[in-house]
């Protein structure tokens, strides 16, 4: 199971720093959908807030496949997705770590798990490395067209823009 734990979301993020060298971080989601542009809603508010050039942010909605050109030349060895992701076992705008051993549970989860395995199979092909990841997700419910973020999913958002802008400051 995904973990909902936050006592330590700022602590593993200023890790990713510590340990990698080149970080992208990837907003996924549909923006006229409510909820499920959490993701994009998150790496549009942050964009700007990295002061190097070892970090990247990437709006990439739901079609990432258009952004992998950029990816692969910004050669990242860590890549942090953030998304909406929706199970009934969670309340709406729980904050999840997805860690890259539970990723075959993310099926059950989002409707964008095709495209973390596809994304990170072809840039592990085209970078010939491992990539290690993490997927950062808010449990949504709205998720219709021409919804607004809900106000729950907001403050959610809000507290991992905070969370990620600790870890650029460390950076």
């Amino acid at each position: 199971m995904p973990e909902t734990n936050l006592n330590h979301l700022d602590s593993k993020l200023i890790s990713i720093l510590v340990n990698f060298k080149k970080v992208i971080i990837i907003g996924l989601g549909n923006p006229i959908k409510g909820d499920d542009g959490a993701g994009v809603y998150i790496t549009e508010k942050l964009k700007g807030s990295q002061k190097k050039n070892s970090i990247n942010i990437l709006s990439c909605y739901n079609s990432p496949a258009n952004y992998l050109g950029k990816i692969v030349k910004f050669n990242p060895d860590f890549v942090l997705f953030i998304d909406a992701v929706y199970h009934p076992n969670f309340i709406l705008g729980d904050i999840v770590i997805i860690n890259p051993n539970k990723i075959l549970e993310l099926e059950s989860f989002t409707t964008h798990y095709q495209n973390y395995s596809v994304i990170l199979d072809f840039l592990n092909k085209e970078l010939n490395k491992t990539l290690d990841y993490l997927v950062l997700g808010i449990n949504v419910e709205e998720m219709e067209l021409a919804d607004d973020i809900s106000e729950i999913v907001i403050k959610s958002s809000e507290t991992i823009i905070s969370s990620i802008k600790k870890m650029l400051l460390n950076a």
